[in-house]
């Protein structure tokens, strides 16, 4: 499920009381210094889309009588990207295709210094992770929700050895891997956000005087494992 994230928007402590040309461009330095005072898109004439996703555009918009001017800290330097010639017309500038990150802005109405700098961070709009459920009769559902897009994942299940019985399908996608005990890899396209589930079947491989066996130990995108603190999954013995 969908939620929208929040902004969460500080302002630097030195105000800018140089004025650029419609194409400068400024050394930072250290005048991107945060504080913690938090703002919210509506409390300065300069506002922003609150509800934007990663990848979707972010509409910036600035009132106010007077020459206008939004610039955008870019690789350390504060960069010009929207300007007008004075009026009370709001001045409009759009970010496209925005990503999980911080985007660092100021603004300029009229004669004097830049305002202090303005913080906007991009969160997810999901609760991204990985889980499982037991559902009981020895069958378990796998639940991925993958932060961002991701192009040609390789998906890798590790079940102990004979515990794997059945729910990822040979030949539409899953394989076993060569001499790795009972991994399966597939490698899929993922949609940042979107919900994957997988419901397989396992049982307890028990030997000489095991109590319980364990049937799960792992789940990862590459390299990188998407576990966490979730607990192997364990089938008791009978």
């Amino acid at each position: 499920m969908k939620t929208f994230k929040i902004f969460s928007v500080v302002a630097a402590t030195m105000l800018f009381s140089m004025l650029l040309s419609s194409c400068a461009k400024e050394e930072a330095g250290q005048s991107v210094q945060v504080e913690q005072k938090t703002l919210k898109a509506g409390d300065v004439p300069f506002t922003w889309t609150d509800d934007v996703c990663p990848g979707d555009p972010m509409v910036l918009t600035l009132v106010g009588d007077g020459n206008k001017q939004i610039q955008q800290l870019i690789n350390g330097l504060w960069t010009q990207i929207a300007q007008d010639n004075g009026g009370s017309v709001p001045l409009v500038a759009t970010v496209e295709d925005v990503e999980l990150t911080t985007y660092v802005f100021r603004y300029k109405v009229g004669s004097g210094g830049f305002s202090n700098a303005i913080n906007i961070t991009i969160l997810p709009c999901c609760d991204p992770g990985f889980t499982y459920v037991d559902n009981g009769n020895n069958t378990y559902t796998f639940t991925l929700v993958p932060e961002v897009d991701m192009e040609n994942a390789e998906l890798i299940f590790t079940f102990a050895q004979s515990a794997y019985i059945s729910g990822l399908p040979l030949g539409e996608g899953w394989a076993r891997a060569g001499n790795e005990g009972q991994v399966m890899k597939t490698t899929m396209d993922l949609v940042g956000c979107e919900t994957y589930t997988w419901t397989v079947t396992l049982q307890a491989n028990c030997s000489g005087n095991s109590g319980q066996s364990n049937v799960w130990t792992d789940f990862k995108i590459g390299e990188e494992s998407q576990k966490g603190s979730l607990p192997n999954i364990v089938i008791p013995c009978n």
